[in-house]
């Protein structure tokens, strides 16, 4: 008698096994390659941001002869460190800085930064037609105050954690943050701590400015030459402090950058940096070093070792940076203090080298 046996259906388990080991096998190698397309397509896209942003810099000293001042401050600030490099006599009342030309309906002081000037060189003219240079920029109940929350895509790098949910509570209001900071040149004390050769100039490619009527960098000043002058930088991941790749939600660190501290002054808060929203004037950025063996300000590392006012972006090896004449390069995180310092610099008449 001839026995029919049916075709065998399904898998045994060991072939079962074995085409799992292979497609785990597969996503194994498949994952690294997306993650790395992932992180190029973000670095790419950060590096168009600041493009832009550098391009938005250059109309704007075309349209007003002039480029756009890192931060306006007001009677508060501009004795510290030398921060004012046209006015020697920097107010220090609201009666001065109003007799100095300022147009002030604010209370108090007031103060903008960079990006309340370039709105409409970056298709933000739904802001800037309602933007009021004459109030502060976070007085509450003022006509900024719901302006600031806004996100502006051009300030945020897709690669930073975070990037377009992040806010910080100011005066009472939402602000919307920037990934991106205008570079107002090195602290002078990098040279006093021994890090760097002494310039006498350490003023970078964008400037503050007191009150209203003075004006900012002019092409010009800029004697280094723009293509060897640093313009924005990625100082990421604001208000978010980070130090080496990870948060650092237990570190307090002093405000060294801007001109309304003194050295000795403001913490910024454990595990927060100062100057996160885009509508911040603290968002100005002077550069100082850091140390990564003590954790702190003045030493030889000057990319991706903190966001805490300084050269900072997530990305693998350095960061993006933009210069005077447009161009954006990527700045390794072994760059030199000489060369970093000659970059962030535009009249201290110095080379910079060519290790970045």
């Amino acid at each position: 008698m001839l026995r029919f046996t049916s075709p065998r259906k399904g898998f045994t388990l060991i072939e079962l096994l074995v085409v799992i080991a292979i497609i785990a096998i597969l996503i194994g190698l498949l994952l690294p390659a997306v993650q790395k397309v992932r992180d190029a397509a973000a670095r790419m896209s950060c590096q168009n941001n600041l493009k832009q942003l550098g391009l938005a810099a250059l109309n704007y000293e075309s349209a007003n002869g002039y480029l756009p001042p890192a931060a306006k401050w007001s009677y508060d600030a501009g004795t510290v460190l030398g921060f004012d490099d046209d006015n020697p006599n920097p107010p220090t009342t609201r009666a001065q800085a109003i007799a100095q030309g300022d147009v002030n309906n604010s209370p108090g002081y007031d103060r903008h930064s960079i990006y309340a000037y370039l709105l409409p060189y970056i298709e933000r003219n739904d802001l800037a037609s309602r933007y009021d240079f004459t109030y502060q920029w976070n007085q509450k109940n003022g006509p900024n105050a719901p302006l600031i929350a806004a996100r502006i895509k051009t300030v945020e790098c897709p690669a930073s954690p975070g990037s377009g949910s992040r806010t910080l509570a100011t005066g009472g209001v939402q602000a919307a943050t920037a990934d991106y900071a205008p570079c107002t040149g090195v602290n002078p004390n990098i040279a006093t701590a021994g890090i760097v050769a002494s310039r006498g100039f350490y003023a970078g490619y964008f400037k503050n400015i007191y009150p209203t009527p003075q004006k900012a960098t002019r092409l010009t000043d800029i004697t280094d030459g723009t293509s060897n002058t640093i313009g924005f930088i990625e100082s990421a991941g604001r208000p978010n402090l980070y130090i080496n790749g990870q948060p650092a939600p237990t570190t307090n660190l002093l405000d060294e950058s801007n001109p309304d501290e003194t050295p000795s002054g403001d913490y910024l808060g454990a595990g927060f940096v100062t100057g996160s929203p885009w509508s911040q004037p603290r968002i100005q950025t002077k550069l100082t070093g850091w140390n990564s063996a003590t954790n702190s300000y003045y030493g030889n590392c000057w990319v991706n070792c903190t966001n805490a006012e300084e050269i900072y972006g997530f990305h693998a090896g350095g960061a993006n940076v933009t210069f005077g004449d447009g161009s954006v390069r990527f700045l390794t995180k072994s760059i030199s203090s000489e060369t970093a310092v000659s970059l962030a610099t535009r009249a201290a008449g110095d080379i910079p080298g060519s290790d970045y």
